[in-house]
């Protein structure tokens, strides 16, 4: 997964295009997708597994035979009566982010064996990284970090405030309950 420094890059860069309403909102729709996790944030009162606020589908890509891991579609058939709403575009633009960011490790920079299946990165400097899943997931939020740490040092990302009316919108997302 992207780092929630990319996650809010990405957001600013969006937002500038599409001048969204509620700026704050916006930015924190783009994170508030991995908070119930408990890995970024520990102590959340209640736990949602990755797979549901990440609309997890497993599904084949009619076209490419890969693995669908999120289906954003039904995420916005849920919440279609939300779409108007900043923090649910944000949440959109996470999934999609995290589509993207996923395609292009695995699919443009995946090694794979005779049968499609993902075995290795090729690397920046030009090496093959043949390893099992959780060694590549490392090396992937490695790199990710590295370029996280850089914006944040360049201030290149803005950071969203969390309030009560932020609250009581998350709490109209259909998986966040």
């Amino acid at each position: 997964m992207p780092t929630w420094g990319m996650h809010l890059l990405t957001a600013k860069k969006l937002n500038k295009k599409l001048k969204i309403n509620d700026y704050n909102l916006f930015l924190l729709g783009n994170i508030i997708t991995n908070i119930n996790n408990g890995y970024l944030v520990t102590n959340v009162s209640k736990i949602i597994p990755h797979k549901d606020t990440h609309y997890y589908s497993g599904k084949k890509d009619e076209k490419t035979g890969r693995i669908m891991f999120y289906d954003v579609e039904k995420f916005i058939q849920d919440n279609k009566e939300n779409l108007h709403n900043p923090l649910v575009l944000g949440y959109v633009t996470h999934l999609l982010t995290d589509v993207y960011w996923n395609d292009l490790t695995y699919a443009e920079h995946g090694i794979h064996d005779e049968n499609g299946k993902t075995i290795g990165l090729k690397l920046n400097n030009g090496q093959d990284l043949i390893a099992d899943g959780e060694q590549r997931r490392k090396t992937k939020v490695n790199d990710f970090k590295i370029f996280t740490n850089y914006l944040y040092m360049n201030k290149l990302i803005d950071i969203p405030q969390y309030d009560e009316k932020a609250y009581n919108i998350a709490k109209t997302i259909k998986c966040i309950l």
